[in-house]
């Protein structure tokens, strides 16, 4: 495969060459034949080609040989005083050959076989020595004009790669730091139901397996769709629901052409873990969660909102952005859609707090659900 590649870009290097050098030849054959109108040596625009075409085409045969002998010998900082005298040595050269090939061609041009000579080649050849030596110089400067760009390009290329790769072990990092805090804080939960309540607590366990068998099942993905992850959000708050009973009210508002868009994993989970721990558990009645998405121009909104304390309370205020939760969204959503995004932390005049996210919309998968407008769960 790499060989059928490269016999394909070297035809299209070649191609690239004669065609450039037949442009470079219609041009001077143009400039010729209007040129000779002028005086007492017309030609006709077919002979007028015929000789301009053929000295391009001599160029176009030299040129790739000239590109190797500029990549074997290349100009740069190590080795430039080596390799600019032998360029040198090798202009003259390609200045002589090529100048006597189109000298003769000239010549038989203009007076036919009776005009050539070696004296009359070699004086013409002198006097346009600098011009066919100029075209060498402009071939080997356009090679390492290329190479250089190419050079640019594939560093631009490889700190990409880099980027991504150091931003992606950044959001494993971020990720893997959810996965034990919730766990942490549902094992102790359950540890304290142990001996007071055992059936609750074996039924927390289920709970607990079945949600950590959703988040292995996703564990490799740094995004997911808003279905997948609101299957993931139930779970846990199932497991909430056993602990806090009927303390606990959770409602989504999910607009449902947002189903299949594509959402960082576990988003929405440490939100509303935010907003039971800091926001409803300190409460004797507890409170309700609202849980909402939609899609409005070409922007994914999700949001998370309580009845519970407000910001300013002294629990609340422990996480109001510098915790695992919050901050740990705010980076993860800088690190996936940089500067096209949202994250919002508000306080409503009733009270409680509301988590705003946007960032694109992007579906997983392109068809579209023939459902009812809102799905109220």
């Amino acid at each position: 495969m790499k060989s059928e590649i490269s016999v394909k870009h070297s035809w299209v290097k070649l191609g690239l060459i004669w065609g450039v050098w037949t442009l470079a030849g219609l041009f001077y054959s143009s400039q010729q034949y209007l040129a000779d109108l002028s005086t007492n040596r017309a030609v006709s625009l077919p002979k007028a080609m015929a000789r301009q075409m053929f000295a391009a085409y001599v160029f176009a045969l030299a040129t790739p040989f000239v590109l190797w002998l500029a990549r074997r010998f290349r100009i740069d900082r190590r080795n430039w005083r080596r390799s600019l005298p032998l360029h040198l040595l090798f202009s003259v050269v390609f200045g002589i050959i090529v100048g006597a090939i189109h000298i003769t061609n000239d010549l038989l041009h203009m007076r036919g076989y009776a005009g050539l000579s070696l004296p009359t080649v070699a004086r013409y050849v002198f006097h346009q020595l600098d011009m066919e030596m100029l075209v060498y110089w402009i071939i080997v400067l356009a090679s390492h004009a290329l190479d250089y760009y190419n050079r640019y390009r594939d560093g631009e290329l490889r700190a990409a790669q880099l980027e991504s790769r150091l931003s992606q072990a950044q959001l494993q990092a971020l990720k893997m730091q959810l996965n034990p805090h919730f766990l942490f804080n549902t094992l102790n939960a359950i540890s304290e139901l142990v001996y007071d309540s055992p059936a609750t607590a074996d039924r927390v366990v289920t709970q607990l397996s079945e949600m950590l068998r959703l988040s292995l099942k996703s564990n490799k993905s740094q995004e997911v769709s808003l279905k997948d992850e609101l299957e993931f959000l139930e779970r846990y708050i199932e497991i909430q629901q056993t602990l806090l009973q009927e303390r606990l009210t959770v409602r989504f508002r999910i607009d449902a052409q947002t189903l299949d868009a594509r959402v960082p994993n576990m988003i929405l989970q440490p939100l509303v873990e935010n907003a039971i721990q800091h926001g409803l558990s300190p409460r004797a009645a507890g409170g309700k969660i609202e849980i909402g998405a939609q899609r409005e121009n070409g922007m994914l909104h999700l949001y998370v909102q309580d009845d519970g304390l407000g910001i300013t309370s002294g629990k609340r205020r422990a996480d109001d952005g510098k915790g695992i939760g919050l901050s740990n969204t705010r980076a993860r959503l800088r690190h996936l859609y940089a500067e096209r995004h949202r994250f919002e932390l508000k306080q409503p005049s009733s009270g409680g707090v509301v988590v705003h996210l946007a960032f694109p919309f992007r579906e997983s998968r392109v068809e579209q659900l023939d459902e009812d407008s809102h799905v109220d769960r």
